[in-house]
């Protein structure tokens, strides 16, 4: 449904494209991980676009960030508190979890450690590395490297807002920007840049600010003009090209994988605002159960490789292979819907209420 000329959608009204996209970006990264189970897997499963899936979460978040400040004014520490109560309880959830199934199942994992400074630290969005994973900043959740990223992007976000609201997208984006040259500077200079620095000084985090970028142009209707057939050839083409340049995300995931990721954001957004997306319930409840997805996907993935392997399935066939990746992904978004509707939603309302934040419904 398009709003009139000049203003922004309802405030209560949700965008559809983003849910669609948060649901679709975790079943990206889910197909990922499950047809990486065994090395042995055939080539219909060579899934390293699915690692896409984090880029495009990572260009959403800018978007919806400058969105909800936007539509409702908030200081930085009402802004932080939304965020706390948003990712913090399921994911401190999910934590603990995988630490007690550490020290109860250690043979589930590959490399992970059973420590209270891994717990600790992970707990807090601190990267770290640990001895099994040869020096990756990673916590219990392996997934949640991410949201050490988020946090890092909500701070710095936060702050910006405290210098001054108006020009929060240019203070964030010229701070980003900053520790984003730091890479090329230092190598420059002779200088090595590893560890926690090299973790903050990741190119990745441009993708927090073409989604600010793309989010200013949504708000000030600048994105009107494009219509819904070059919209969706734009979509076709960036996935497209996430998958053509798959091979060289280590050495340029912000070119192919962040810009198509954009591509893709702006094209959704463009066809929904030409009235040219329905509502799907099912759909939108994936994309609402997005983060538990995306959270929990290693839980049912690791219990059915572990299951395949007792019960000596073939890992070099790729009937079984589909066969693997189909059962992990349905088994993982059966979970998650338990999780959001048994879990993360119950839980969000209860601490909300508690701490007197309210929830906008674009930043569910």
């Amino acid at each position: 449904m398009k709003s009139p000329a000049g203003t922004l959608p309802d405030a209560k009204q949700r965008i559809l494209s983003i849910q669609y996209l948060r649901g679709w970006a975790a079943l990206m990264v889910v197909f990922h991980h499950a047809g990486d189970q065994f090395a042995d897997f055939p080539a219909p499963f060579y899934t390293a676009a699915g690692q896409a899936g984090v880029d495009l979460f990572f260009v959403i978040s800018g978007f919806v960030m400058v969105l909800v400040t936007s539509t409702r004014e908030r200081s930085p520490r009402q802004f932080l508190a939304s965020r706390a109560t948003r990712i913090v309880p399921i994911y401190w959830f999910y934590t603990f979890a995988c630490f007690i199934l550490l020290c109860i199942v250690p043979g589930l994992f590959k490399t992970n450690e059973a420590s209270a400074r891994h717990l600790i630290l992970s707990l807090l969005f601190v990267p770290h590395a640990i001895a099994p994973t040869a020096g990756q900043l990673l916590p219990l959740v392996k997934l949640g490297w991410t949201l050490n990223y988020e946090v890092f992007f909500y701070v710095v976000f936060a702050a910006a807002m405290f210098v001054t609201a108006p020009r929060r997208v240019l203070i964030t984006t010229w701070l980003l920007a900053g520790l984003i040259a730091a890479r090329p500077v230092s190598s420059f200079l002779g200088v090595q840049i590893d560890g926690v620095a090299a973790f903050y000084t990741n190119p990745i985090m441009g993708e927090f600010v073409l989604g600010m970028l793309i989010a200013r142009a949504y708000v000030d209707r600048k994105l009107d003009w494009f219509g819904t057939v070059p919209a969706v050839t734009v979509i076709i083409i960036a996935a497209g090209a996430m998958i053509l340049g798959a091979p060289y995300m280590y050495t340029a995931r912000l070119a192919v994988f962040g810009l198509p990721a954009a591509m893709i954001l702006v094209g959704a957004l463009a066809i929904e605002r030409h009235g040219a997306i329905g509502r799907w319930p099912l759909l939108l409840l994936i994309g609402d159960a997005s983060y538990s997805l995306y959270l929990v996907q290693f839980f049912p993935i690791v219990v059915l490789r572990h299951l395949w392997l007792r019960l000596g399935l073939s890992v070099h066939s790729w009937p079984w292979a589909i066969l693997f990746v189909a059962c992990s992904i349905l088994a993982a978004v059966l979970l998650a819907l338990v999780s959001y509707l048994a879990i993360e939603r119950p839980s969000l309302r209860w601490l909300r209420s508690v701490i007197g934040t309210r929830k906008s419904p674009r930043e569910a």
